[in-house]
């Protein structure tokens, strides 16, 4: 008898239990009975389908009227995602001292790669949406973006850091991306991954009903699907925004030369409180 769901990504199981009847996207949500993948809709097509319609010219025209970021990217919306970015950066810093040579999938509207170049780095995008592709293109003084996706780039060139900040969630098959992405890092470099913490009931809440989410990950399931794929776990934490007081803590702490948060503007947590699961994965 032949299952009615496709094989499990990360162990192979066909063997899955509804836990919720509907998503954001219209399809029930499944968990692996064997390692606890929480997934949308039952098969790869199923997804496919559903995702082509979703991202559709429609999707692209919402998004890009919601937010147009300014030129050098000091609008309200671009701050509010440099405070991330500056976490992320700090805590790729604490593992990869020379950065040179950069790749981010699923660019957006370029802020990453406007500010990785402004820290000396040689960027290269990766975005679906052309419109945004030619923006950012303009905005960049050395780098580059290009209109593809993950799973079919290609590339002559190796990176130092491959940035994902939350794509693995909308996508279709988060393994072969990273399986490709990981062939064009260079032997001592990293992939930074951030993706919802989907053990925080809100952000599972968020992420199913709310997102357009096709995966909902938690830690010890990353954990498995990096070990699946044979590449080495630098590091994973929860994180959550910083606090009021944290932050005139931070500031005191510069004055005396001691920083209290290293990654601060975000906090690491517990798996109750953190919003986002953040990874640092490189080669054995």
């Amino acid at each position: 008898m032949t299952s009615e769901f496709d094989i499990c990504i990360i162990c192979g199981n066909d063997k899955f239990k509804k836990i919720e009847d509907t998503s954001k996207i219209g399809l029930p949500v499944f968990q692996c009975s064997l390692c606890n993948l929480i997934i949308a809709g039952s098969t790869h097509t199923e997804r496919q389908t559903v995702s082509s319609k979703l991202y559709a010219n429609d999707y692209w025209d919402q998004q890009y009227s919601k937010y147009l970021p300014n030129e050098n990217y000091t609008d309200n919306t671009s701050l509010g995602k440099k405070r991330d970015f500056d976490s992320q950066y700090s805590n790729v810093k604490k593992y990869l001292d020379d950065i040179t040579k950069c790749l981010e999938i699923g660019s957006g509207t370029g802020s990453t790669l406007f500010w990785l170049e402004q820290l000396g780095c040689d960027v290269i995008g990766i975005e679906p949406d052309n419109r945004n592709v030619m923006m950012i293109n303009k905005r960049l003084k050395h780098g580059k973006c290009i209109c593809g996706n993950g799973e079919e780039f290609t590339s002559n060139e190796s990176f130092d850091l491959i940035w994902i900040n939350h794509v693995l969630e909308h996508s279709l098959r988060p393994d072969i991306i990273l399986k490709n992405l990981s062939k064009y890092l260079n032997d001592d470099g990293l992939i930074m991954i951030e993706v919802p913490n989907c053990e925080n009931i809100d952000i599972f809440h968020a992420s199913v009903f709310t997102e357009p989410d096709n995966y909902h990950f938690t830690l010890d399931v990353f954990k498995k699907l990096v070990n699946k794929l044979d590449l080495k776990l630098v590091s994973i934490d929860y994180f959550r925004p910083a606090k009021k007081s944290e932050g005139l803590m931070n500031k005191l702490s510069h004055k005396i030369n001691k920083s209290l948060f290293p990654f601060y503007p975000r906090i690491k947590t517990n798996s109750k409180n953190g919003i986002v699961i953040r990874l640092l994965i490189g080669k054995f």
